[in-house]
């Protein structure tokens, strides 16, 4: 009889570790109890500051998660922000380049002028109220072609060897004291390339419109040039070409009818030029 009664009295412990849950008569008093994988989880009330354990009465627990609808629109937000981001990087890049070559345009013209400075006289400038071609790839005056070579003009960069100057001049008289000089500095997408400035008349320049009347093949492939006005060097990018008119960053040429260089790189549609720096200057005779 004492060992059935101790039977009866551990048989809910042996229930317990074999994962079953005891009838509520053989739970402990003080506490109401839920079993789950054989441990014993009281749901006794907490002292302040305690944290509540979860009561399972059976079965796989309810873990915290995210539903497959709130994970879909999680990625769908995040796809959208990285698609935004996305396209902002070309605008970025580009803006990066013309940032680049504004500057190092600006070192290249300078130091294009100091060199024709001390290169040049009086005696390589041509003759005339217009400016024409002292020394690029192809053409320029005898003696200033042959003083600025391909060489001396070119920006001496290993890590960017497409990149050099042009000079164009103009004196009024052979016995003038002071020149006009034009130094246009331009980076070539291909480095074995030549450029040269190339003449274009134009019609008339109305606000940011220039009206071109010959050499209108040489024109169209002047995207991004400077229009640089024969007569006093002042000049305008062109920033596009629609048939017959060039249309021009800024309407300061207004009015203006006659000759005018622009830069040009053989075999490309784009011009190479990238700043462009006019003085007066007195050269030794």
């Amino acid at each position: 009889m004492r060992r059935q009664d101790n039977m009866l009295k551990t048989w809910p412990h042996i229930l317990a570790r074999r994962g079953s849950v005891p009838p509520r008569s053989h739970r402990p008093p003080q506490a109401l109890c839920g079993l789950w994988r054989g441990r014993l989880a009281c749901a006794k009330s907490p002292t302040p500051g305690t944290p509540v354990p979860p009561i399972h009465t059976g079965g796989t627990p309810v873990l915290p998660g995210f539903s497959l609808v709130e994970l879909m629109i999680a990625l769908g937000i995040l796809g959208i922000g990285f698609a935004m981001a996305a396209a902002l990087f070309p605008a970025a890049l580009k803006q990066t380049e013309l940032s680049y070559n504004d500057t190092i345009g600006t070192i290249i013209a300078q130091n294009g002028l100091a060199i024709a400075r001390a290169t040049l006289t009086m005696n390589d400038i041509p003759i005339g109220p217009n400016l024409d071609v002292v020394a690029d790839d192809p053409n320029g005056t005898p003696t200033g072609k042959a003083k600025l070579t391909k060489d001396i003009r070119a920006y001496h960069d290993t890590t960017y060897p497409d990149k050099g100057f042009l000079v164009l001049g103009s004196k009024p008289t052979p016995g003038s004291n002071s020149c006009l000089l034009v130094i246009v500095a331009y980076a070539k997408k291909n480095p074995s390339a030549i450029v040269t400035a190339e003449t274009i008349t134009l019609n008339n320049i109305k606000d940011t419109t220039a009206r071109v009347s010959s050499n209108l093949n040489v024109a169209r492939r002047a995207r991004g040039s400077p229009l640089i006005l024969a007569g006093n060097g002042r000049y305008a990018r062109i920033e596009e070409i629609k048939d017959e008119d060039l249309l021009l960053d800024h309407g300061q040429l207004n009015n203006f009818a006659g000759d005018a260089f622009v830069i040009l790189e053989a075999g490309q549609a784009v011009s190479p030029a990238i700043a462009v720096l006019v003085a007066r200057v007195a050269l030794p005779q």
